[in-house]
């Protein structure tokens, strides 16, 4: 009889209930392999929502044990955009020290044969655990996707002073020691797009990197499914989502929609979700004469954000970086057909059968783009129609959580096999 193989899983964000960072610790989670118990190292928030599963029913099946370090961090709700991300960021560099601490605690009185980071998902956030002489997994991380400045005017001065900000982070982050050891020294190491691969290789990585795009659960995805009903086509429904940043490119579709109702085609494009964008939006789509096609429907709940997907036909998601949204996926599975740009993960998820990836060029050729085809789709139903149907099985065969199993079964037994080759551990 083969023995439990003991797993340590640092997830900063964790949750049965949440989406986004939450959704993506509990998703690998519940999917840990058989033959693993797992002890989970979380934040003071992650404790309080694994408890809230538990007292709900949602147990995660390897789960035996949940540590949270003395000190961890308590972020303050309803804060500026800007000044939530500063505070998150700090959080997670915070948390990150204060994890490797407890766990070296957690060493002295407990065996683990490997680590596994996850939803700290930056590579910025260095993981701290490599050299402690046990298999390491380090992912989902993404982050590398770059922003074409080409497009900036199309967004805020808010959102451009964020990617300066950002810009600068990473040629400081790039350069800092502990990225550059934890990049090459991780024994697996698991990406979400072909371009953070790409650049974990540019800084030396030569170990294994494993490429998985973020997933969906089977239960949203059977919700998405059971309320769908037949789509209306007496206008063109178009429909974005996601917080509204200026880096999402709404600004180019309004543009587009505004161009689609001067060839008389009908036409609405619902945005949902908040953000820092609105305004300018809103002023962007009454100079564009599209005041009352274009609808921010910044109040919607889960049911109902689903019944807006279910009645669109396209969800076009021009963004401009993105890493691997989970909003896109809902979207597909809703029957929407993607658009979006050739960067970051949204490009490598959407193939030429479900949608269509747009080149990156100018603000000026992309809309271009945008309006033609969009009036192509509109004017071809019927190849509306099954690239709709292609979008729902590409989500049901290779974006659903199970898929996550195989991915995390894979990448332990290569950190396990790549971990023999390292010289012997020195306390």
């Amino acid at each position: 009889m083969v023995s439990e193989k003991h797993l340590l899983m640092a997830a900063w964000g964790i949750s049965p209930r949440w989406g986004s960072e939450e959704a993506v610790g509990w998703n690998w989670l519940v999917n840990v392999p058989s033959g693993w118990s797992t002890t989970l190292l979380t934040g003071r928030r992650g404790d309080e929502q694994i408890q809230w599963g538990i007292d709900h029913g949602q147990r995660a099946p390897s789960l035996i044990a949940v540590e949270k370090p003395r000190g961890a961090w308590s972020l303050r709700p309803g804060r500026h955009p800007l000044a939530s991300r500063l505070e998150m960021w700090l959080a997670y560099t915070t948390d990150l020290r204060l994890f490797s601490l407890h766990f070296q605690e957690l060493l002295r009185s407990r065996r683990f044969d490997l680590i596994h980071q996850t939803t700290i998902a930056s590579w910025r956030c260095a993981m701290p655990f490599h050299s402690m002489g046990i298999p390491t997994v380090w992912g989902p991380i993404g982050g590398a996707e770059p922003f074409p400045w080409k497009y900036a005017f199309q967004t805020s001065f808010q959102n451009c002073l964020f990617e300066a900000g950002r810009l600068l982070t990473d040629n400081v982050a790039r350069r800092r020691k502990a990225v550059i050891d934890a990049v090459k020294s991780v024994d697996v190491i698991i990406v979400t797009n072909k371009q953070t691969e790409t650049f974990l290789r540019s800084l030396g990585r030569s170990k294994p990197i494993l490429r998985r795009p973020m997933v969906i659960s089977q239960e949203r995805f059977t919700t998405i499914r059971c309320s769908a009903g037949i789509k209306d086509h007496h206008r063109l429904n178009i429909i974005s989502g996601g917080t509204v940043e200026g880096r999402k490119g709404f600004a180019l579709t309004i543009q587009a929609v505004s161009k689609l109702k001067q060839r008389g085609i009908p036409v609405q494009f619902v945005i949902t979700g908040r953000g820092v964008e609105i305004p300018k939006l809103r002023k962007l789509s009454i100079r564009c004469g599209v005041g009352d096609e274009v609808v921010f429907a910044t109040h919607l709940d889960a049911d109902n954000y689903i019944k807006q997907l279910n009645a669109s036909h396209i969800f076009c998601f021009p963004s401009l970086r993105d890493n691997s949204p989970v909003t896109l996926l809902e979207a597909m599975a809703a029957g929407c057909v993607p658009i979006v740009l050739d960067n970051g993960g949204p490009a490598g998820v959407v193939t030429p059968d479900c949608g269509v990836v747009l080149p990156l060029e100018t603000p000026v050729l992309t809309v271009a783009r945008l309006e033609k085809v969009l009036s192509d789709l509109w004017n071809g139903k019927q190849t509306l129609a099954s690239m709709a149907r292609n979008s729902i099985v590409e989500v049901e065969r290779n974006y659903l959580e199970s898929c996550i199993s195989q991915t995390l079964a894979d990448a332990y037994a290569l950190a396990a096999e790549v971990a023999k080759t390292k010289p012997p551990h020195k306390d």
